[in-house]
């Protein structure tokens, strides 16, 4: 037997409760709201695609209340229009376009149409860290920065993120997450820097599935982008990094996580180091102390790092 509207607009209330926070839904000229949606989650972050019949959404003041997330809302819209409220601002969206939202702040967002939208939440802390400035209201970035790369890049990577939902490491989806939030909302983002995004991000791609390779580098990961190493440098040095600090950067926080996790309890130290792209246990532990302040089999006794993700110059 079908649900009763109230009731089926209930559900998909409990659903975004449960896989992202408390919102409150209503149809528009229609007597029943018709949605579906797939999510996958890892540590803090969260990741769905969604579609949704013609509806107007709102986290109110007393949602804030009663159910506090410090969470970055990053909504990309795939089909449809919709406008949305915060802060006393209010923003159109369009096909392609992403827009930047707190949840800890009351919104409004309305769709007038049919809408497929995908959306990733994480912790303004980490928003925070990666963009380079606070955030306080919503922002947006439109398709027409974006490019059609970009996009198509968001979608494509995305979805195979939901295909490999039970798979699907922290670190992987952290390091997407953070790529894309200093290519689109960072403070070097512009026209130009957000139409390099595809490569920048697949670069962080291809850095994070194969951290454990010892011989990973640039001209390797330029290769197999098709640009040049020289390219490549310029890429990341507009977002204020280079290639060989991420990776180094990306294996020490890949080795924090193994020797973190109880059921990794059965490798060594160095098993942990040579796991992580190390091929000499003392260059490791020398390297991790520096980053961390804590040595490798400190933060296994302690399971906890000291200075976390602070680098020591």
């Amino acid at each position: 037997m079908a649900l009763a509207p109230d009731r089926q607009i209930r559900v998909w209330e409990d659903h975004q409760h449960e896989h992202l926070f408390r919102v409150h839904c209503s149809a528009i000229n229609v007597d029943t709201l018709h949605a579906s949606q797939r999510n996958c989650a890892s540590g803090q972050i969260r990741f769905a695609d969604m579609r949704v019949s013609p509806h107007v959404v709102e986290r109110t003041a007393r949602d804030v209340a009663e159910d506090p997330r410090d969470l970055m809302v990053l909504i990309l819209l795939l089909e449809g229009e919709a406008i949305y409220g915060q802060a006393g601002k209010w923003l159109t969206l369009r096909a392609g376009d992403i827009i930047a939202l707190r949840s800890d702040i009351p919104f409004l967002g309305s769709y007038p149409h049919p809408v497929r939208q995908m959306v990733m939440t994480l912790p303004v802390a980490d928003f925070t860290a990666h963009c380079g400035r606070e955030i306080t209201g919503p922002e947006r970035a439109v398709f027409a920065q974006l490019g059609a790369r970009t996009v198509r890049w968001l979608i494509e990577h995305g979805t195979a993120w939901l295909d490999q939902a039970g798979e699907l490491s922290h670190q992987t989806l952290h390091d997407h997450g953070a790529g894309l939030v200093a290519a689109v909302f960072g403070p070097r983002a512009s026209a130009r820097s957000l139409r390099q995004a595809p490569h920048f991000l697949a670069a962080q791609s291809w850095i994070a599935d194969r951290l454990s390779d010892p011989n990973l580098n640039v001209a390797q990961i330029a290769s197999a982008l098709h640009i040049t190493p020289r390219h490549l440098n310029r890429i990341f040095a507009r977002e204020g990094l280079s290639v060989t600090r991420v990776i180094e950067d990306r294996r020490l926080s890949m080795a924090q996580h193994l020797l973190q996790d109880p059921h990794q309890n059965y490798m060594s130290i160095a098993e942990v180091a040579y796991a992580c792209g190390f091929s000499d246990q003392a260059l490791f532990s020398r390297k991790f102390r520096k980053h961390f302040d804590r040595s490798p089999s400190e933060t296994r006794r302690n399971g906890h790092p000291g200075k976390e993700g602070a680098r020591k110059e």
